[in-house]
Order: C-alpha cells, then structure tokens, then sequence
C-alpha cells in the first residue's frame, strides 16, 4: 500500500512538472517607482521598460521630473504607470476639486479624444479619478486612465486597447495592484 502511494505521489509530481516546464504561465512583474516620500508598486502582465523626462507647462511654473513605466502585450494591449513628483508649492495651493477640474478639461481639450466617463473617488485615502477615454486617431484606441493625488505628485495608471476589442482580461488584476505607500525614514 506504501508502496503505490509513493509512485502515485511520484507520478503526480511528474505531471505537475511536465506542466510547469512546457504549459507557459503568465507571471505578473511587479515593478516600483517612487516620488518623493512614496513607494508605487504594480502588477505588470509584461515587463515594462522606464524612462525618465521632465515635464512642466504655465500652469505649473516649472518643471516636474516624471518616470513611466510601459508594456506593450500582443493584440495592441499597453499597459502604464507613470508618477509626476509635484513641487511642494504647487502641492500647497492645488485642491482636488482644482486637480479634477483641470485633469477632466485637458481630456476634453484633446481634439481626438472623447470622455465617455469618468469619476472622482478616493484610492487609499488619495483624491483620484477614473476615465474612460476614446482616441479616435488611427487605429481608434480605449483607453483607461485612474489618475491619483498625493501629497508629493500624481500617480496615474492606464491601460490602452484596440476600440472595439473588449476589455483585456489583465486589466483588472493590472490596476486592481496599484499600491501606493510611504517610505519609511
């Protein structure tokens, strides 16, 4: 009886590993950035690549360091995370009624994007604002956008597919990862 418990054990751990080495399994990469006094980590379903600019505009009087990190999956899916560290007196003077307000006017400026929905909420604690865009350029583009205000900048995670596909099945568990937290000193 011992006997064929161990070489059923044994055969089962021969399936599991035929499994594991020839069936793929996809394997979130869980990448980090940080602005200023936060850790931002997410759960890519491909493994993105960084890179660094500097932004700024008139409304911001000055440049703002921004590091995105972005993956492209097969079928046209891409996946982003990006963080724009704010500077503290910018931060002292933006509401998040004005944050909101001034997010939402610049979709709707882009002439070929159209807001088909959005809504403010709160993400850990954090004002934010979820929006569902189309880009009408060519290929027609959706696009999924949670924008989120810290006390250090904006965090904003995305996920763009082909108009007309449905939702990527990863794009839940993509932005259901976002984690935002302080590092401790």
């Amino acid at each position: 009886m011992a006997r064929s418990i161990q070489i059923g054990i044994a055969a089962f751990a021969g399936i599991i590993s035929a499994i594991y080495l020839f069936v793929p399994i996809a394997r979130a990469e869980q990448v980090e950035l940080s602005i200023r006094k936060y850790r931002i980590t997410a759960d890519f379903p491909c493994r993105p690549k960084r890179s660094k600019q500097v932004i700024g505009g008139a409304e911001t009087g000055g440049e703002m360091p921004q590091t995105i990190l972005v993956c492209s999956q097969g079928g046209g899916v891409t996946y982003l995370l990006s963080a724009i560290e704010y500077s503290e007196q910018r931060l002292k003077v933006l509401t998040a009624d004005i944050w909101a307000k001034s997010a939402l006017d610049g979709v709707r400026s882009l002439p070929h994007y159209t807001l088909k929905s959005s809504s403010r909420l709160s993400y850990q604690n954090f004002p934010a604002i979820r929006m569902d865009i189309l880009d009408s350029n060519e290929p027609p583009t959706e696009r999924t956008r949670l924008l989120v205000l810290t006390n250090a900048g904006v965090v904003m995670m995305g996920i763009s597919w082909p108009s007309g596909s449905p939702d990527p099945s990863p794009s839940t568990t993509f932005t259901n990862s976002l984690t935002i937290v302080p590092v401790k000193n």
